[in-house]
């Protein structure tokens, strides 16, 4: 939880002060509301950069946990009970196949 807060937080953070910047640049030089717009931009682009860095910042400390984790190989196993051992035969049925031959 903390860490979504915190990546939240560095997305308005960057878009606020985005804002605030080309809102006072507006103001001083009489330019509105253009400057705001593109201090806008730049401050989502930013807040967006750090949100990127951070997911890929805690994706690389979790993928070694991951891997110490997994005991199991990974392979290409489509069916979960293709192991090469024979069947049993399930109760109630015979080994034996039926002879359907009629005399």
């Amino acid at each position: 939880m903390g860490e979504a807060f915190k990546i939240t937080a560095e997305l308005i953070a960057g878009i606020a002060v985005g804002g605030g910047i080309g809102w006072a640049l507006d103001r001083a030089l009489g330019t509105a509301p253009w400057l705001l717009v593109v201090f806008l931009i730049l401050g989502f682009a930013g807040g967006m950069s750090n949100v990127i860095r951070s997911a890929r910042r805690m994706q690389a400390m979790s993928e070694p946990m991951q891997r110490s984790s997994s005991s199991a190989p990974v392979g290409n196993d489509d069916d979960e009970d293709s192991d090469d051992r024979p069947v049993a035969p399930s109760s109630g049925a015979s080994a034996k196949p039926k002879d359907d031959r009629r005399a």
